[in-house]
């Protein structure tokens, strides 16, 4: 068969063929015939080295260049508005976890899986069911007043003013909770934010502005919603019927 070109590269490299006299001498002839452009081109990665003192030739692997050091990449910077903020309680010193939102300042604390959410008015836990922790509750509690006789009368106008439109059926049903609310306004038992969300309500009611009852109503439900559930979907839908 014929001398292929590996049998002529590992011939060149010093590999003794263990094969028959013929095909050995086969690939001898064929080494001395291809000379050292052959052995070169079949062993590209490789370079033969002529040693002066003996006639063995002996392989020599081309030097492996040396990797690259490694890269040192900058720490990622953090945001500039969450931080450990060091705080003196008592004249010890301790870090906490604060991130202030640029757009509004609300200050978040740190972030859990467990339990409720975070109060709407301050870094601490929410007690549910309400949105806010207790000492938010207990000051908005303190900052409650009782509602003017005319802002009542106006929030009884316009909420007539869409019961107009409703069933006996629904006018029954909304008839005890709104009664309810009218008690709390009156006793001073509803927050200052949830009484001007209502005057709001109303006085959009009364213009007849569709979008700007819309507006006042959502920001009414924002933040308010599990306290004030019942009265608020009885408004609701009073409003998406008119």
């Amino acid at each position: 068969m014929p001398v292929t070109p590996l049998a002529r590269g590992m011939a060149a490299c010093g590999w003794q063929p263990m094969a028959d006299g013929c095909t050995a001498s086969r690939v001898a002839r064929a080494v001395s015939s291809s000379g050292s452009t052959t052995e070169q081109a079949a062993c590209p990665a490789l370079e033969l080295i002529d040693d002066s003192s003996s006639d063995e030739k002996s392989l020599h692997h081309a030097a492996r260049p040396s990797p690259p050091p490694p890269v040192e990449r900058p720490a990622p910077a953090r945001h500039s508005e969450t931080a450990q903020v060091a705080s003196v309680v008592g004249g010890e010193k301790y870090e906490k976890y604060e991130s202030r939102d640029p757009a509004s300042g609300r200050v978040w604390g740190v972030p859990s899986a467990f339990g409720g959410g975070q109060c709407l008015d301050c870094s601490n836990m929410a007690a549910l069911p309400s949105d806010f922790c207790r000492g938010c509750q207990r000051r908005r509690a303190e900052a409650c007043r009782p509602l003017q006789p005319e802002a009542m009368e106006e929030l009884r106008c316009a909420v007539e003013l869409l019961l107009q439109g409703t069933s006996a059926h629904a006018r029954g049903s909304a008839a005890p909770r709104l009664a309810a609310l009218y008690k709390k306004l009156l006793a001073a038992r509803v927050e200052a934010a949830v009484e001007g969300g209502l005057r709001e309500v109303a006085a959009a009611v009364s213009a007849g502005d569709d979008a700007r009852v819309q507006r006042a109503f959502s920001e009414l439900v924002k933040g308010h919603w599990r306290q004030h559930k019942g009265w608020l979907l009885d408004l609701k839908h009073l409003l998406s019927l008119r």
